[in-house]
């Protein structure tokens, strides 16, 4: 989608590289939704950006990774970074392509009160700061206190220019426009803080049963991508066999859609190709979290510094062992969505359940939880399970793994 221009060499840190292109590759995924969903085509430009410093990145690693290759054993620990690169360059691609539709004007308007019915893990949403608003002129950081839930304003759209990844300090303004991305809860928590009631958007409307099963693929194809960072977090081969289950009933889906959009008679051919290309898009988002764990199944173990990028990054991950007080709750009322907090996989009885538990699922000791969480929330997370605590289950689990 970017342009392709020539790239001169600079030494950038390895760590600093897979940070920023994971935290870029998320945004720009979450970017592209909400141009299609929010119906904002002017965020394309922005995009190309990332895609455009995506690429120059990857470009610098490869060639850091070539400089510093001595021998076979450089080779293989390198080919995790390597797979990690081409994953992540299939996922802004499919991130791209659903942008271009938006460009083309293909909006799709799931309407507001359909996203937290039909979204159980994260959404984006737009939040024009209007006159009056109790957000204007308070910093980021001071929003977050105020709401008292977990969220993450991934974009601030002011006057015609966008600014991403905004520090907590800056201050919004009236008339700026907040792109923020969190748990469902967590966003109709603020909505209904600030008394944000939902607003008609010039977007066409489609059959709901089709939304229904479009948002399915988009959180299933997401979750996947989620799960391939947990398999590179955790260096486990029985989650990285688990996902592989993930992406046939991603394509299951995917069929299943494609031919409930065929055989609609009341949207138009641009609709069915607009939907189309969308599900696609996201299919090919599930294919890049297998490109990501590619290594993992042949055997290979990732690079360390693969690890460390993703403990640094915007949204992370960690893993806690049940005991004290967490034994005997259920998961409802360890209250971690209000934290942030998102549980992807439990372990138990030294099986992973990769379906989300249930709410009512009861804790017993030695239990795992692998969860993932905003950066805003690890203040919060260390009361449960201090850094010194979750490394220690996370090194565990990979000499579990890999026979150690």
């Amino acid at each position: 989608m970017g342009q392709r221009g020539r790239v001169g060499y600079r030494p950038i840190p390895a760590k600093d590289i897979l940070k920023e292109i994971k935290n870029l590759s998320e945004l720009m995924v979450n970017l592209s939704y909400c141009s299609i969903f929010l119906g904002d085509k002017d965020l394309l430009k922005e995009i190309h950006y990332i895609e455009n410093r995506i690429d120059e990145l990857k470009s610098i690693l490869i060639m850091q990774s070539a400089l510093a290759t001595r021998d076979r054993w450089d080779a293989e620990r390198l080919v995790s970074i390597l797979d990690y690169l081409i994953g992540v360059d299939k996922l802004s691609d499919a991130a791209g392509d659903i942008a271009l539709l938006a460009e083309m004007g293909h909006f799709i308007n799931i309407g507001l009160e359909d996203i937290f019915l039909s979204t159980s893990t994260t959404l984006v949403y737009s939040l024009k700061i209007e006159e009056g608003s109790v957000l204007s002129n308070k910093t980021i950081d001071e929003i977050y206190r105020y709401i008292g839930e977990i969220f993450d304003v991934i974009a601030i759209r002011r006057d015609k220019e966008y600014i991403l990844s905004p520090p907590k300090d800056m201050v919004i303004k009236l008339g700026d426009v907040l792109f923020i991305t969190g748990l469902a809860e967590n966003i109709r928590a603020l909505l209904n803080k600030i008394g944000k009631e939902e607003e008609e958007r010039p977007i066409k409307r489609i059959e709901e049963g089709v939304i229904d099963l479009l948002i399915n693929i988009k959180d299933i194809s997401e979750f996947m991508v989620d799960l391939a960072y947990s398999i590179l977090f955790t260096h486990s081969r029985e989650l990285a066999e688990e996902l592989r289950n993930i992406e046939d009933t991603l394509d299951r889906f995917t069929h299943e859609f494609k031919l409930m959009v065929m055989e609609s008679r009341d949207m138009s051919i641009e609709d069915k190709l607009s939907l189309i290309s969308i599900a696609d898009a996201c299919e090919r988002i599930g294919d890049a979290a297998m490109d990501l764990t590619y290594s993992v199944r042949r055997g290979l173990e990732p690079h360390p510094i693969i690890e460390e990028a993703i403990e640094e990054s915007d949204e992370r991950l960690a893993l806690i062992k049940v005991s004290g007080k967490m034994r005997g709750k259920t998961i409802d009322e360890l209250k971690l969505d209000k934290m942030g907090v998102e549980i992807l996989a439990m372990k138990k009885d030294g099986n992973w359940l990769i379906v989300p538990p249930t709410t009512g699922m009861t804790l017993e000791e030695g239990d795992i939880l692998l969860l993932r969480y905003y950066s805003e929330a690890e203040e919060s997370l260390s009361m449960i399970a201090t850094e010194e605590e979750r490394e220690e289950v996370r090194k565990d689990i990979q000499r579990v793994e890999w026979g150690e």
